[in-house]
């Protein structure tokens, strides 16, 4: 990831959990309603088990959980 700083090295759970919560964010302005958990859903492929740890580890930094559809 490039920061102002330079490059920095993240884990995929970090990245995915910065992107969940924007969106949780922007549900939360628009509905305000805190969310207790995310429906993941894949369309046109099958998420192999380290896709959905990477999930489930996002759900965990942002403390909420990660469900798939």
């Amino acid at each position: 990831m490039q920061t102002k700083d330079g490059e920095r090295h993240s884990t995929p759970e970090f990245l995915l959990a910065f992107f969940l919560k924007n969106g949780i964010h922007r549900i939360k302005e628009e509905t305000g309603k805190k969310m207790k958990e995310i429906e993941i859903a894949f369309d046109g492929f099958i998420p192999n088990e380290t896709l959905k740890k990477n999930f489930v580890e996002a759900g965990l930094l942002l403390k909420i959980d990660i469900v798939f559809a």
